[in-house]
């Protein structure tokens, strides 16, 4: 069990030492990605259509609509973005009108949003966009200003696909989950700090969920206190962490935790 799998490299890297993984995380872009990555079979995937989806993807014509709107100019460049709206888009349409199986749509998706990070104007992570988009690569002094990536056209490529089939993915609260799931080993790789993922990322979910909210503030988030993680809250962290490992049916608990995190050595070891 991958308790906090984020992008799943964890849950990925152990399947082939495991009969089955289950990964879960609170964002639902990991969910995607997960799913895209454990949950793949020849029944619910056909990689040729696959290709042919991406091609027709690749060559749409710009659209101006959410990202372009909301993210353009800031997370992205106008052409990126208004390419962006286009895709994201399609593949709704695509799904719709079952042109594709619900498993290719999240193959789809998680090619879109490895794209997306490929361009976007941040350094990593999405709590801010960096200030000099629109501006060329190096200064008149070659000081470096913006990754060149971001004016490249967005290309999506088909992720590496496994089929197996016999995994598990869940987008759910892991200390609600972890009655209902067992496993021999548990391993847990917790939030530590008062940062939560879901600023840091809110971008990627937003793409992945397309509800289309409304977003405030110079950094363009929107209302996400449901996909706030109780680990990265000081008060409630440690309570948090001493129910799960309660609850908990695994033989093995392995746990990553940074030396720095808001739970102390000492409470971290009488938990466990």
């Amino acid at each position: 069990i991958d308790g906090f799998s984020g992008t799943g490299v964890v849950a990925h890297h152990f399947r082939k030492y495991s009969t089955q993984v289950i990964a879960n995380d609170l964002l639902y872009s990991n969910y995607v990605i997960n799913k895209a990555f454990l949950c793949s079979t020849r029944r619910n995937t056909n990689l040729n259509r696959v290709y042919d989806i991406l091609y027709q993807l690749n060559t749409l014509r710009p659209q101006k609509g959410y990202i372009y709107k909301n993210y353009g100019r800031s997370y992205f460049t106008i052409e990126n973005a208004c390419i962006i709206d286009a895709i994201r888009e399609k593949i709704e349409k695509i799904h719709y009108e079952k042109s594709c199986t619900l498993q290719e749509k999240y193959i789809l998706l998680t090619s879109l949003l490895f794209a997306v990070d490929k361009v976007a104007n941040t350094v990593g992570q999405y709590d801010a966009f960096l200030k000099n988009i629109g501006k060329s690569v190096y200064d008149e002094k070659g000081k470096h200003r913006i990754d060149s990536n971001v004016y490249k056209r967005i290309q999506l490529n088909i992720p590496e696909i496994i089929f197996d089939g016999r995994n598990k993915v869940y987008n759910e609260d892991l200390n609600t989950l972890i009655t209902k799931i067992e496993g021999t080993v548990l391993y847990l790789d917790p939030p530590y700090n008062n940062r939560q993922y879901i600023s840091n990322y809110h971008v990627l979910e937003n793409i992945a969920n397309w509800n289309k909210p409304l977003l405030y503030g110079k950094t363009k988030k929107f209302k996400r206190d449901n996909l706030k993680s109780k680990y990265s809250r000081k008060n409630d962290a440690v309570n948090a962490f001493s129910e799960l490992i309660g609850l908990s049916k695994s033989k093995y608990i392995f746990l990553s935790y940074n030396n720095e995190g808001i739970i102390s050595d000492d409470l971290i070891m009488q938990i466990l």
